[in-house]
């Protein structure tokens, strides 16, 4: 079996430096400014007092200078009351298997107990949908506003798609940690556009009168 990967850093509960193993982390670029920085979040537990934490790092990768945040978890879920704000298997089947594995990673984000990935999950998801449907813009704002001007989204969808866009930019850039409640609410608009744009034009092929 491979070792788990280990760091030293400060543990907001011991609030000294402490060996950490890192059970997950991913890095993502930051494609929405116009220069380079390596985005990495990992999920970790302090090998003294086996807090678990969200480690941030960034990189610019211009000056090669590293910034790290860590900062304890806000929240702990139960999976059984995870799996009711998602849809079922055989719904999220109907969707491109793109958006189903995107959308898979936020509900594994949410049930790793890491709100910070969920919001940037959420996010990606917006970008996802932009281009499965070849939506064309210089960021994500203006590909949210494209769709809708090419009727994939009304005009109150508009409004709570750039919603997710900004959940996304306070995770990733403010390091901000969004509350439970209103990740639910975002995962709940997710569905909502999913079903919108996806589902029910799928439901509507099959009904035949």
């Amino acid at each position: 079996m491979q070792a788990m990967e280990t760091i030293t850093t400060e543990c907001p509960s011991c609030l000294n430096p402490t060996k950490h193993n890192i059970h997950y982390s991913i890095t993502k670029l930051d494609a929405d400014l116009p220069y380079d920085y390596e985005n990495t979040f990992s999920i970790i537990e302090c090998n003294g007092c086996t807090n678990i934490s969200m480690l941030y790092k960034v990189r610019d990768l211009k000056d090669n200078e590293i910034e790290e945040v860590n900062y304890p978890d806000a929240h702990l879920y139960k999976i059984s009351e995870i799996d009711r704000f998602f849809l079922k298997p055989d719904v999220l089947k109907q969707v491109p298997k793109i958006i189903q594995s995107l959308y898979k990673e936020v509900k594994d984000a949410f049930n790793s107990q890491s709100p910070i990935l969920s919001g940037i999950g959420l996010r990606t998801l917006v970008e996802a949908i932009c281009i499965e449907q070849n939506i064309a813009g210089r960021d994500l704002k203006t590909k949210i506003e494209n769709l809708h001007k090419q009727g994939f989204i009304s005009n109150t969808e508009l409004p709570l798609i750039d919603k997710l866009r900004l959940i996304g930019n306070v995770s990733a850039h403010e390091i901000k940690t969004i509350q439970i409640s209103t990740l639910v609410l975002a995962v709940e608009i997710v569905n909502h556009i999913l079903k919108s744009i996806y589902i029910l034009p799928n439901i509507n092929n099959q009904i035949n009168i």
